[in-house]
């Protein structure tokens, strides 16, 4: 069975492609979008036991969870890291996963991007859109302190912060000069390009 990607369009899928373009991976994907009746065919079901994209197959394996396929394809096949190393990693992949991505730029989605779910509120969107760049502050604060990337090499962190900078961009919100400087290096990585392409098609990033 081939490496397969559920799902296509949206800033957590990007991921996945992302890592797998990077990793030089040959896979199959099925472009299953959110909100869409795809999400109702029985094969993609019987993979996505949350119903939702990103899903996974490498073989018989499956992940559903963006954070953790990417860490998954980024570390396969190469040594564990030192313990410190992988406490470091993932301090900052929960901050991400938690302060950038669920609590933040989530929230916008849900009241300016799905208001006839979730229900307009201009007041959730604007501070949700100031917690972001509180907690991105920090971040560039500890991390972007004129480095390529953040771990040193580029990994998996890298992935999931530079697809929170796109999505940021996409609903306008200004970030620091240092995280500016960083997301405009990882764009230049070819494997990010044609992930972008693939993910998203013509899709403007702002």
């Amino acid at each position: 069975m081939a490496v397969t990607v559920w799902g296509i369009g949206t800033t957590r899928t990007f991921r996945v492609h992302h890592a797998l373009h990077e990793c030089g991976i040959d896979y199959v994907t099925e472009p299953v979008r959110t909100r869409t009746s795809d999400m109702e065919r029985p094969e993609f079901r019987a993979v996505a036991v949350s119903g939702k994209v990103p899903s996974f197959q490498d073989d018989d394996f499956v992940l559903t969870e963006s954070a953790a396929i990417t860490r998954y394809l980024m570390t396969r096949g190469h040594p564990p890291r030192p313990v410190r190393e992988q406490a470091f990693v993932d301090q900052w992949c929960h901050f991400m996963m938690m302060e950038l991505d669920a609590t933040s730029l989530y929230v916008v989605r849900r009241h300016e991007g799905l208001p006839e779910i979730y229900g307009a509120s201009d007041v959730a969107v604007r501070t949700a859109k100031d917690y972001f760049r509180r907690q991105l502050s920090t971040l560039c604060d500890e991390l972007l302190d004129g480095r390529t990337y953040l771990n040193g090499s580029f990994s998996e962190l890298d992935i999931l912060l530079i697809s929170m900078l796109d999505w940021a961009a996409f609903v306008k919100v200004e970030i620091p000069q240092a995280a500016a400087v960083y997301a405009a290096g990882v764009r230049k990585r070819p494997a990010y390009e044609s992930a972008y392409q693939h993910n998203y098609g013509n899709r403007s990033r702002s």
